[in-house]
């Protein structure tokens, strides 16, 4: 359900995953020093993104059928630390008129 944000349908099952992102970042804050009481100082810097996700499941690659490939899109915040950690803010929809809301923790690559 996460690896293509936006689509939830929990009744889809497959061995394989075949999955996509196009996804374009742009920083529009950053780098700035941050000053948190009995902490220290560190920089942040944040991102928009947009992104389009399309994946499919089967069970075999053999069996790929692109007709039921889910396409979704949208946009987020990324707010990223100076140890390149990030976190992510980001809106999604299917195209249904359901938006659906993701928070994420990672690493920056």
């Amino acid at each position: 359900m996460s690896d293509v944000r936006g689509y939830s349908n929990d009744g889809e099952r497959g061995r394989v995953k075949l999955v996509g992102t196009l996804q374009y970042r742009a920083r529009f804050l950053g780098q700035r020093i941050l000053r948190i009481p009995k902490i220290g100082e560190f920089d942040i810097a944040f991102n928009w993104t947009a992104f389009v996700d399309t994946g499919t499941l089967t069970n075999s690659l053999l069996d790929i059928d692109t007709s039921v490939f889910h396409s979704t899109a949208g946009l987020g915040i990324e707010i990223i630390s100076p140890l390149r950690d990030i976190m992510r803010l980001e809106i999604a929809s299917d195209g249904t008129g359901q938006p659906a809301f993701y928070l994420t923790a990672g690493t920056d690559f």
